[in-house]
């Protein structure tokens, strides 16, 4: 009997270690995927800007991934995802342990690099909306500061299992009880980046001659195929970033995951051809607009994070079909309202990443909410639970408070302090192109240094600013 015991222990062990392996091994997978996203991000700012900042944004988002590395592993990771408790109590409210590489077991170490790869990307929102006016160390002083500071609080409170807002608290009971329905990241990773995004092109104000109507011409996107070729990559990437999020594919999770991936592509496809027919149809235009569609896909992305392992089918081609009109109208705003947003991070990121925060509190389905969090669930508005529909909103204003908050007097304080420290580059560095400015080199002929009336030898601009 003894033996026969032995056998059967042995065996449980060896199941548990190959689930273990079998989750650990998925999520570095879609932690590569997530990471792709990167490239994605920077091949579409790079053709949604004038070529002549192409190296610029390159150098910028490489630069900032970099200073978002160090920031998470010295202090960012240890805010999230680290023990809050002090003294047997939890504060709910931010982690204080699992600095540097204090952790405090080697089997978080695929959760530290996938939730750096979401930090990473959440960062970068913003780089599009600044782009071609920003200083790079202006640039990696916000990285250090987001990534270290403001986006690990608001990933505790939603993620961790102990934050106030976290449906896996370990502490939930019954139905109605549980916290705020953001599997992958609409409210801690969209909604706050567009809240960066917004603070900063309003604060940092526009690109030089932007709104002067005979310039619109000059301020078009200058390369539709990186555009096109950073949006599929970030369509790619969703499926890391989506599914992924399980952060396992053992005991159940793998149809979870399956879930999320078909969710992901029925809101992109739905949001493409909505948006790309309601511009269609817009007689000043009456035309298949590439720019649009890449974002209208890229809108019905975002829209579906929060609720991709929650929501039905049905309800992700709703998501979807609404996120298209929220972005063309919050894009067509931002021109009235004359705020320079080049990549449209804000109507994107920002307007449908609060709309698919608000909308997995209508949609999220009993059994979608079951599955996704292994609690038992009443499922949201549609299905009479108020209450979660409550806290889709409350989630969305504590989260567009805190990212204002921190983001405000941030951007303020580096747009106005003395040249040389500041975020925005200076008049004579906008005029002769940013790359040529702080990088000495022109994108359309890389490798070699610009000999152009404008380069910094011949305009004489003064390098202390970069």
């Amino acid at each position: 009997m003894s033996s026969s015991n032995t056998t059967i222990a042995s065996l449980e062990a060896a199941i548990a270690q190959t689930h273990t392996d079998m989750d650990t091994l998925w999520v570095l997978v879609c932690t590569m995927m997530v990471f792709l996203m990167q490239t994605g991000f920077s091949f579409l700012e790079a053709g949604s800007v004038r070529s002549t900042s192409v190296v610029n944004i390159l150098t910028k988002n490489l630069l900032g991934t970099c200073m978002v590395t160090i920031a998470w592993w010295i202090l960012g990771y240890g805010l999230a995802f680290g023990d809050d408790t002090t003294s047997g109590t939890r504060n709910g409210f931010i982690g204080n342990a699992d600095f540097v590489t204090a952790w405090s077991s080697y089997k978080s170490w695929h959760i530290w690099v996938f939730e750096w790869a979401f930090v990473a990307d959440t960062t970068t929102i913003l780089s599009g909306a600044i782009s071609e006016r920003t200083t790079t160390h202006g640039y990696l002083i916000y990285a250090a500061i987001f990534a270290g500071w403001i986006y690990p609080v608001v990933a505790h409170w939603f993620w961790s299992t102990s934050g106030w807002l976290s449906p896996l608290k370990k502490d939930i009971e019954g139905p109605g009880s549980l916290g705020v329905i953001d599997f992958a990241g609409c409210a801690v990773v969209h909604l706050l980046g567009g809240v960066a995004s917004l603070c900063g092109a309003v604060i940092m104000g526009p690109r030089k001659g932007r709104w002067v109507k005979k310039n619109e011409n000059y301020f078009k996107p200058h390369n539709i195929p990186f555009q096109f070729l950073g949006t599929l990559l970030l369509f790619l990437g969703w499926f890391g970033f989506n599914p992924g999020s399980t952060t396992a594919i053992s005991n159940g999770m793998s149809i979870v995951a399956a879930k999320a991936t078909v969710n992901t592509v029925l809101a992109a496809a739905s949001a493409g051809l909505t948006g790309a027919f309601i511009r269609l149809c817009i007689p000043k235009f009456l035309v298949w607009d590439a720019g649009n569609l890449q974002n209208c896909v890229l809108a019905g992305l975002v829209a579906v994070t929060a609720g991709c392992a929650t929501v039905e089918p049905w309800g992700a081609v709703c998501i979807g079909i609404i996120a298209a009109p929220i972005y063309i109208g919050l894009s067509f705003l931002l021109r009235k309202l004359k705020i320079d947003d080049p990549l449209d991070a804000v109507p994107v990121h920002g307007g449908c990443g609060l709309w698919g925060l608000i909308a997995a509190g209508i949609f999220s389905s009993p059994r979608g909410v079951s599955a996704a969090y292994n609690v038992v669930s009443t499922g949201s508005l549609f299905w009479g639970n108020g209450e979660q529909f409550g806290m889709q909103f409350l989630g969305a204003v504590v989260v567009i408070a805190w990212g204002a908050a921190w983001c405000i007097p941030l951007f303020i304080i580096m747009r106005f302090i003395p040249r040389g420290f500041g975020f925005r580059i200076s008049e004579k560095q906008e005029k002769a192109g940013i790359d040529v400015a702080l990088h000495d080199v022109d994108g359309t002929n890389i490798g070699s240094l610009t000999l152009s009336p404008f380069s910094i030898s011949n305009a004489k601009i003064d390098k202390s600013t970069t």
